[in-house]
């Protein structure tokens, strides 16, 4: 189910992660995978913003508290989220450049390239609709 409902809260605002939360609740996994992606993201002004990605028995879930242990972490600054966020950053070219850290077993979300290809499209619809100032 697609929830297109009007404007999404501010990029990395509490409001913008439940909505990830949300559309996360819609996408389907294989019942043998199971994975935990942590996201940091640090903002010099602010606490870092953190949230994880869990996979487990066929369902994808957003937790916005982020993971005491997850299998991958990712940790960007504001800028490069915001840039890979939008699409105007490759994945592969923030990690080349140093902007995108990768901390855990990247073999992880190798294996895993099916479900977060179903999760970036289902976050599609809330990037569509989110402020990004």
């Amino acid at each position: 189910m697609v929830r297109e409902t009007g404007p999404v809260a501010r990029f990395l605002s509490p409001a913008w992660v439940a909505e990830l939360a949300a559309a996360a609740a819609d996408v389907e996994a294989p019942a043998e995978e199971v994975m935990t992606v942590r996201q940091v993201v640090v903002d010099s002004a602010d606490e870092p913003v953190t949230w994880a990605l869990r996979v487990a028995g066929g369902r994808v879930a957003v937790d916005a508290d982020g993971a005491a242990h997850a299998d991958v972490t990712l940790t960007t600054d504001r800028a490069t989220a915001t840039a890979l966020a939008r699409g105007d950053l490759a994945v592969a070219d923030a990690f080349m450049a140093g902007r995108l850290r990768v901390a855990g077993d990247l073999s992880t979300l190798l294996r895993a390239g099916g479900v977060l290809g179903a999760v970036e499209a289902a976050f599609a619809s809330v990037r569509a609709r989110t402020t990004w100032d």
